[in-house]
């Protein structure tokens, strides 16, 4: 299992039951995870709703026994999957302030009235990017999770351990572009000698390597801090932000120093640099991770 889609199972649902679920509904989901029976992931953003990720307009109404949710979701990772249950944010009070009336649920994607359609995405093309209608869809009060009404505090929590994970995935990902370009570098020969042996090829690998040492440092902080228990929404937005600019920084470096053959399919370099493009739009683009520091230094 590739590591996008553990990020998915753990990161975008696994972890958020086990924060927030009910005991019935840990009991029987998270042991099917483990296994890798079922599939989670997480559908927060809509057509009309980004950045302003409170503004979603998914409706969830009571009926009885049941919530009827009725809407549209956008970009949802993985969601297409068999035996996919969805982390799903939906607008259940829209009378009050719209942080105020938004609750999660626990969704199979196989219900009746979900229609699921798999986007033809750039990059990260494992994992997939979906877009979900919900048409009346039926789903038994039981798989709220936590509380009515409290939804936007538990993606408030996700959101920053979310924003950790990310970082450790554009880490890796971009470790392991370095690597393929100092291999590159070491065998392509031109004018009788390896190109790493040219000052311009070898100062580009130094920033690269110097980069992602920066990186990893930065996660890890984080990710320690976040373990302790501490405050770290700032870090956890710096550690984003950082992380994934570098990945951005380092493959389109990659791709310049394997020239022609990184723009075809025999090199992984031209992966990493599709999807890095991701990496400063999705889990929230790095203007917002801005904001948010900016917030957070009281400015």
């Amino acid at each position: 299992m590739d590591f996008a889609t553990r990020l998915a199972l753990i990161g975008w649902g696994a972890m958020i039951l086990a924060d927030f679920a009910s005991e019935e509904i840990k009991a029987e989901i998270l042991p099917k995870v483990v296994k890798g029976d079922t599939k989670l992931s997480f559908s927060l953003t809509e057509p009309g709703s980004g950045s302003d990720a409170a503004s979603l307009q998914t409706r969830a109404r009571r009926d009885g026994d049941d919530y009827v949710i009725t809407g549209q979701k956008l970009y949802s990772s993985g969601a297409h999957a068999p035996n996919n249950m969805i982390v799903l944010a939906a607008r259940t009070n829209p009378d009050v302030k719209k942080h105020a009336g938004i609750s999660l649920f626990l969704v199979p994607n196989d219900l009746p009235g979900i229609t699921i359609n798999r986007l033809d995405v750039v990059g990260r093309r494992i994992l997939g990017l979906c877009e979900i209608f919900l048409d009346e869809v039926r789903l038994p009060k039981r798989m709220l999770i936590g509380e009515e009404n409290s939804g936007w505090s538990y993606i408030n929590k996700h959101l920053e351990r979310e924003r950790i994970l990310l970082a450790a995935n554009y880490l890796g990902n971009a470790r392991a572009a370095v690597d393929d370009a100092i291999r590159y570098a070491g065998e392509r020969k031109q004018f009788g000698k390896p190109i790493a042996e040219f000052q311009a090829i070898a100062h580009m690998l130094s920033d690269m390597s110097t980069d992602v040492e920066a990186a990893r440092w930065i996660t890890a902080s984080t990710a320690w801090r976040y373990d302790q228990g501490m405050p770290c929404v700032k870090q956890a937005c710096m550690a984003k932000l950082f992380v994934s600019e570098m990945f951005v920084r380092v493959t389109t470096q990659g791709m310049q120093i394997l020239g022609g053959a990184g723009y075809t399919h025999d090199h992984d370099m031209q992966r990493y640099w599709r999807d890095a493009r991701n990496a400063t739009i999705g889990g929230g683009t790095s203007q917002i991770q801005r904001s948010l520091i900016a917030r957070e230094l009281g400015l």
